[in-house]
């Protein structure tokens, strides 16, 4: 997750074949835990616009609600303003972080209100500016 948020495709493509392979060995189990993780390589796959090899991450491995809101969130919209698609992201960060519950409220709150602030920036939003704002006072300090 730490390579994929850095933009390190390469090591995100090098760990994801060694897990891959560690994951296959070991019956290829569908856990919870498995999701952000899954979800930051699809993202790569995503960012490569290898669509068939995200599909396939997302399918395999992620099974969790979380896809939907959080880390799920996060790394759809980073792969949604990539793609210059900030209307979209901003569908996609919708939900007020505290709608979200844990998966927001636990790692992925500042990324997410960061990328929802940026979303509405870029897809010219009314409420842009009360989102910067939000954004500003949860990551400072």
């Amino acid at each position: 997750m730490a390579d994929a948020l850095a933009g390190d495709a390469e090591a995100v493509l090098t760990g994801g074949v060694r897990f891959l392979d560690a994951w296959q060995a070991a019956g290829s189990p569908v856990r919870s835990v498995l999701g952000p993780p899954a979800a930051a390589v699809a993202m790569i796959h995503g960012l490569r616009d290898d669509r068939d090899s995200r599909r396939a991450v997302l399918d395999r491995l992620d099974d969790s609600p979380g896809r939907t809101g959080g880390y799920g969130a996060v790394f759809d919209a980073m792969l949604l303003l990539h793609r210059g698609q900030a209307a979209r992201a901003l569908e996609r960060l919708a939900p007020e972080p505290g709608e979200v519950g844990q998966w927001v409220t636990w790692i992925w709150l500042h990324w997410y209100v960061v990328l929802r602030a940026e979303a509405a920036v870029l897809a010219g939003s009314p409420d842009a500016r009360d989102r910067l704002a939000v954004a500003r006072a949860v990551v400072a300090g």
